[in-house]
């Protein structure tokens, strides 16, 4: 994919130094701290945490007798 400015639609940035950017803005950080996402609220920048999947997620693998 192409980013025309680093901003792809949807206020996504992609680059190594803060873009800025608005409230609700997503960036992937590429610099120091690479592949980490921050999230744009109250004008500052936050990381966003991975969520675990719920225990069971897949609760029909357990059915099978192998």
């Amino acid at each position: 994919m192409r980013f025309a400015g680093n901003k792809a639609n949807g206020g996504i940035y992609i680059q190594s130094s803060d873009p800025g950017g608005s409230n609700g803005d997503y960036w992937l950080n590429t610099g120091a701290a690479p592949n980490i996402w921050y999230i744009k609220q109250s004008g500052a920048w936050a990381q966003l945490k991975p969520q675990p999947l719920p225990t069971r997620a897949f609760p029909s693998v357990a059915r099978f007798n192998i």
